[in-house]
């Protein structure tokens, strides 16, 4: 098949980019003929040679205009010659096909507004001061309705999109995220754990967790932060553990946070990591306790490395971990009491060498090529 990819620029720290890069690569390599139309896609692999890239020059600002003049400008050329299939990542109108991999965006401002909105805001009848939120809502309704698949990466996706727009229940397909199981696998461990551990002065015998993610605020850094602060001193007084915090996003306040609760000493901010499969091996558990989370990626990667993952109710990948005893999820992530009792257990290191030998069960049933056989089947059967 003939296949035109549209997702407006890659990011390796980016899961959603990390994604769409997989399913683009196993498409070429199921012999497909791939195009893609980005604002920018720099990503130094090999294969992106088989790929025909057509740029779209979109100014970066005003940023208010930047995914409408996207989506119009790819509409347009997307006139210049024919295609089997259009499946786009972004939000745009002139697809046959889109994967919801952001989730909801009217359904996520509701979410910002009731956990990070001050009193005042949470009595506003509208969600956002902000007319770029309500630009992306508008621009998401526009594509969903007129776009005849819609890939949901989680039910909760599905869920808030029947939810929020009068979309026909069959339209949406459920297809989670998938995983390379080769690029995280248990056997990067033994390559990878000493030496990353090391250049951050974490020892062999430390407890090792995991934050990947960037956007802290969303991600909800704070609560592990404050849970870590209550197991330092209750459960895992005396353990040594610390937290390496791999990602993008304003540090200061939780750094802030961290010294407050007196375990400055245990918070290690990394940043930006082009590598996470060498972040994964280092550590004994991920936590992502998110706050709004369609999916979240790095649990597959983490439980793909051999590691048990810790996950929050609302995050997608907990329907891949419900009655699985390949980490924990956290019913309220805004509870850092409950939190910390997730994780407490996994202090016992037979009890974590169980739970990712679990992990690795539950990824393998996520594989990336496993998504792509369901997404081309979803384009067959619904496109002809």
């Amino acid at each position: 098949m003939k296949i035109a990819l549209i997702h407006p620029e890659y990011s390796p720290f980016g899961g959603a980019s990390r994604q769409t890069a997989l399913i683009m690569k196993e498409l070429l390599y199921q012999g497909h003929e791939i195009h893609l139309f980005a604002r920018e896609w720099d990503l130094p692999e090999s294969w992106m040679d088989q790929v025909t890239v057509h740029e779209i020059n979109v100014p970066n600002k005003p940023s208010i205009l930047r995914s409408v003049a996207f989506a119009y400008l790819v509409k347009r050329r997307l006139t210049d010659e024919s295609f089997d299939v259009v499946h786009s990542f972004a939000k745009t109108v002139s697809q046959d096909v889109v994967s919801a991999g952001g989730g909801c965006a009217r359904e996520w401002l509701r979410w910002k507004k009731k956990i990070f909105g001050s009193a005042f805001r949470r009595a506003l009848p509208f969600d956002s001061f902000s007319i770029k939120s309500h630009v992306d809502v508008l621009m998401e309704q526009q594509g969903y309705l007129k776009t005849p698949v819609i890939i949901a990466v989680s039910q909760r996706v599905k869920d808030e999109i029947l939810q929020n727009y009068d979309i026909a229940p069959e339209r949406i397909k459920v297809v989670y995220n998938g995983v390379d199981l080769g690029r995280f696998h248990p056997g990067n461990v033994s390559i990878y754990r000493k030496e990353f551990r090391a250049s951050y002065g974490i020892s062999e015998d430390e407890i090792l967790l995991l934050f990947l993610g960037s956007g802290f605020g969303r991600k909800g850094l704070r609560s592990l932060i404050q849970s870590l602060g209550i197991l330092a001193h209750d459960q895992w007084k005396e353990r040594r553990f610390r937290l390496v915090v791999v990602g993008q996003g304003r540090r200061r306040k939780y750094q802030q946070l961290a010294e407050n609760l007196g375990i400055s000493d245990k918070v290690i901010f990394v940043g930006p990591h082009e590598h996470p499969e060498q972040v994964c091996a280092a550590a004994d558990l991920s936590v992502l306790p998110s706050y709004y989370e369609p999916f979240g990626c790095v649990h597959l990667e983490a439980m793909a490395t051999g590691i048990p993952s810790v996950a929050s109710r609302i995050s997608g990948a907990s329907e891949i971990l419900d009655r699985r005893s390949a980490g924990a999820i956290v019913e309220n992530p805004l509870c850092p009491e409950e939190l910390a009792g997730k994780i407490s257990p996994f202090a016992d290191e037979s009890f974590r060498l169980r739970a990712g030998i679990e992990a690795r069960k539950v990824a393998e049933e996520h594989s990336v090529k496993d998504k792509v056989r369901q997404t081309i089947e979803l384009y067959e059967k619904w496109l002809g």
